[in-house]
């Protein structure tokens, strides 16, 4: 964005006041555009959002302009509700000051200066609204042995209306659908089951706190029955003792480990939504 201010004499005065009324203690520019004259810039609130790069800001070129550039800063969050900042830029233009009279500073900030207004568009968003997982697990050498390639949505829990903006109070999803297969090997024998359907969601959260940490819990049994394999619980974990997630953030990596004895390790994508 580029601000810039002018200092532009309309009157057109006799030539012998221009030339000797410096005799008087008093100078007066020629018609037209006044070059030289100082100027300072108060670019208030605007100064936060961004950075300034002066562009023959402090004294008006031949054309009597100062200008300045201001350049806005990264946008931390690129969705959520739509903010609108508004405030002005003013340009003191010191031009008795500069010219050498005798009102000097006092004249030039008793009268009105350029005032610029701005308005400013940034994203605020709380903690995300929803999610979807991809969870690709590995068999764990044991006896059932599982593997998994599953979607898991979750939906926040009846307590998110506490956790709506950042702050010190955890965010629990419950998970409200799985899909995909595992794959269950036990005693030789290799079976594939397709989920859903999915029996007794017996641990289903996901949880997110305002120190990034996430605990992601998904016990449940597949059904109905395979055979010769039989029906088994897969267990789907991570250890929640390690920032994961960034305030704002779309995609959250995890490395999931065993979960209870029976599940599985791997690894999950979890794609918030806001």
């Amino acid at each position: 964005m580029h601000l810039a201010t002018g200092v532009i004499m309309h009157l057109k005065l006799p030539k012998v006041l221009i030339d000797c009324g410096w005799l008087s203690g008093d100078d007066f520019p020629g018609q037209g555009p006044v070059s030289g004259v100082k100027v300072v810039w108060a670019n208030g609130d605007l100064a936060s959002w961004g950075s300034f790069t002066c562009d023959s800001c402090n004294t008006t070129d031949t054309s009597g302009t100062a200008r300045e550039t201001f350049t806005p800063g990264p946008e931390q969050v690129h969705h959520g509700t739509t903010i609108i900042e508004r405030g002005d830029v003013t340009a003191f233009t010191l031009v008795n000051w500069s010219m050498g009279n005798k009102l000097g500073f006092l004249g030039d900030v008793v009268r009105d200066q350029g005032h610029m207004i701005w308005e400013l568009r940034h994203h605020k968003t709380g903690f995300p609204t929803g999610l979807t997982a991809d969870v690709h697990g590995t068999a764990n050498g044991g006896s059932p042995g599982v593997s998994t390639d599953l979607t898991i949505t979750a939906a926040p829990s009846p307590n998110f209306a506490t956790c709506k903006t950042k702050g010190a109070v955890d965010c629990i999803y419950n998970i409200t659908h799985i899909s995909g297969t595992a794959t269950i090997t036990v005693q030789g024998n290799m079976c594939t089951v397709a989920i859903p359907p999915v029996n007794n969601l017996d641990a289903n959260s996901i949880t997110v706190n305002d120190l990034g940490l996430v605990d992601f819990t998904a016990d449940f049994y597949t059904g109905p029955d395979p055979q010769p394999c039989g029906g088994f619980e897969i267990g789907i974990s991570i250890n929640g003792l390690s920032k994961k997630y960034e305030f704002g953030q779309t995609d959250t990596a995890l490395d999931l480990t065993a979960g209870s004895g029976h599940g599985n390790g791997g690894t999950a994508l979890i794609h918030w939504q806001y």
